[in-house]
């Protein structure tokens, strides 16, 4: 075999599993940073939806006002602001929901673990 492949070989074999552990290491300690950034103190994206290709439908919270924007590839447009009546209504809905979900996840793990678990 060539000189130059089994050097290579070597080199890949020795620094892949370091950049790994940097990656790993890296993410591990500086993931929640990112998090935190993103997620701003006074903006908040809530919903995203798609509604084409290159189309969104976006609500927005900012400070304890909310708004509805479009999102394409060219633009950003504010749509509307959502009243308090409406914000207030999707707040109670949003927790109502996410109450729901994680009570059927309860159920879905308990009964995994009896294993009673069958298509219904």
């Amino acid at each position: 075999m060539d000189y130059e492949f089994i050097k290579m070989m070597i080199q890949i074999v020795i620094f892949l599993p370091f950049i790994l552990f940097l990656v790993y290491v890296s993410l591990r300690f500086g993931g929640g940073k990112v998090q935190s950034i993103q997620n701003g103190k006074y903006i908040k994206v809530l919903e995203k939806v798609n509604v084409s290709k290159e189309g969104n439908i976006i609500l927005v919270k900012i400070g304890e006002e909310y708004h509805i924007m479009t999102s394409t590839n060219k633009e950003i447009k504010e749509i509307g602001v959502l009243s308090k009546e409406e914000a207030l209504k999707y707040e109670v809905d949003k927790k109502l929901s996410d109450d729901q979900f994680k009570e059927y996840r309860k159920k879905f793990k308990r009964r995994i673990k009896k294993g009673r678990f069958k298509d219904e």
